[in-house]
């Protein structure tokens, strides 16, 4: 229970939830109320509405008690606790329960994935999807339980729907499975494929009927390449698709910042970036200082856990050339977590009690000390809210980047959208919201700044309001 606590702390220092302004959630909130407002399923038209796993929840909490912060955090905090459940149930099949409990622990002050706890995405719903297909069959070879089999090749083909990145999650265990022998009693996982037939066929014949085209779901993630991004050089074009392609690899934002070589920067900027690297040092460090005191019995399950985890990392990187962002990660967390927690649990056993409560105290502090530094959405939101008391929604007019930011305050919807002539203008600013002060087309005079408050987007830090004055005389 400690381990979730740590967890939830970290989670609520500064409950970041909903961004939107181009983030993802804003499609999965999009989808959500189109669910809504359908009072059905709806057809998706990008890539990001196929991941229904994602905004389901959203979409029944919020039809039940009304669209708010909290209803649209709430179905994302149910993934999460998910999530940490199956990690504390595949790490204590493997290990043992104190190892399970550091495991939560390390990857709940993960400030990559504590900063998900609220906020509509899709890679914590497939993280738990993963974890839970891992342990149903862990516990499906041990009892040997077809029903088990049957249930984690469910479970698998639900992390498929929530993003089909799973297939390399598939691939690679099976692959696992297949390297560590013992198939009299690990061929009962063939009763995996019967469940992820029905999982991934179910959704096909709901395409099927819904739009007519059963593979729907495949042919918009295949086309998503042609969307523009931002963490793309501007007019950058490749002749080839992603797959496999070094143009794309060597061509993605370093979060970091740290260029050397581009086939080993996406490894370094993860090793610099303040979302992960206390956990992956922290990994690190406990292979260096406590690998000996591993208990002998846990070392294959270890490494299978940690190369299966890296090697779906690194098809991620050089296969699918995604954007190497430290959310792409979790089941690597996940891993690196379990594996911290396993030589800790280990190590306090074996006579190095304190150097391993360091070590995890270490990697857990500094990720609620970085979750301090997050500003927070609420209150900019509360900020938001005074300024439409006070000045009136009828005076004030939005930048489309704010409103989607704002968009969960009733009163956003009722603003005109820049460009009206309205007195005021709210705007989002990367930087202090001076530098948003300039004469505008509708806006009779240059104008000041009446307000700001930091923000919470990835791409915006400062939430503005701006007074336009008419000219003198």
């Amino acid at each position: 229970m400690a381990g979730f606590a740590i967890a939830l702390l970290a989670a609520i220092v500064t409950p970041v939830g909903y961004v939107g302004s181009g983030a993802d959630d804003e499609q999965y909130l999009a989808a959500a109320r189109c669910w809504i407002a359908a009072g059905a399923p709806c057809i998706p038209h990008s890539h990001w509405w196929t991941r229904w796993p994602a905004f389901a929840p959203i979409a029944l909490i919020s039809d039940l008690f009304g669209e708010s912060r909290m209803s649209v955090g709430l179905g994302p905090a149910l993934w999460w606790l998910a999530a940490l459940a199956a990690l504390a149930g595949v790490t204590n099949l493997l290990f043992d329960r104190r190892a399970a409990g550091f495991a939560v622990a390390l990857l709940g002050a993960t400030p990559v994935f504590a900063a998900s706890a609220f906020d509509p995405n899709v890679d914590i719903p497939e993280l738990a999807l993963q974890l839970g297909a891992l342990a149903v069959a862990i516990l499906a070879v041990r009892r040997q339980l077809r029903g088990l089999g049957f249930a984690s090749g469910v479970l698998a083909g639900l992390a498929l729907q929530a993003r089909d990145t799973s297939l390399l999650f598939l691939a690679t265990a099976g692959l696992v499975v297949l390297l560590r022998g013992r198939f009299d009693r690990s061929k009962l996982l063939l009763w995996a494929l019967p469940g992820i037939a029905l999982a991934v066929g179910s959704e096909m014949l709901v395409y099927a009927i819904g739009s007519g085209d059963p593979l729907a779901r495949y042919r918009l993630a295949l086309g998503h390449v042609n969307i523009p991004s931002a963490e793309l050089p501007d007019g950058f074009h490749s002749p080839r698709g992603p797959l496999l392609n070094p143009d794309y690899i060597s061509s993605w934002k370093r979060e970091a910042g740290v260029l050397v070589w581009w086939p080993i920067d996406p490894w370094l900027n993860l090793l610099a970036s303040v979302r992960d690297r206390a956990l992956m040092w922290g990994a690190l460090g406990a292979a260096a200082l406590l690998g000996t005191r591993l208990q002998p019995s846990w070392r294959r399950p270890l490494i299978a856990l940690v190369l299966g985890a890296g090697c779906v990392a690194l098809l991620l990187v050089y296969g699918l050339a995604i954007d190497p962002k430290p959310r792409m990660f979790m089941l690597l967390w996940a891993a690196l977590a379990a594996a911290t927690g396993a030589l800790a649990s280990s190590a306090m056993r074996f006579g190095s009690r304190e150097l391993a409560l360091v070590l995890v105290a270490l990697v857990v502090t500094n990720g609620i000390y970085v979750m301090r530094l997050y500003p927070s959405s609420a209150a900019a939101e509360a900020r938001a809210r005074l300024w439409y008391s006070r000045y009136g929604t009828s005076t004030i007019e939005i930048d489309p980047g704010a409103a989607s930011y704002l968009t969960l305050l009733p009163q956003t919807r009722h603003l005109a959208l820049r460009g009206s002539g309205r007195r005021y203008l709210i705007v989002t600013s990367a930087a202090k919201c001076e530098a948003q002060v300039r004469p505008l087309p509708g806006h009779a005079a240059k104008g000041r700044v009446i307000d700001e408050v930091s923000g919470n987007n990835p791409h915006q830090g400062y939430i503005c309001l701006l007074e336009y004055l008419p000219p003198r005389g």
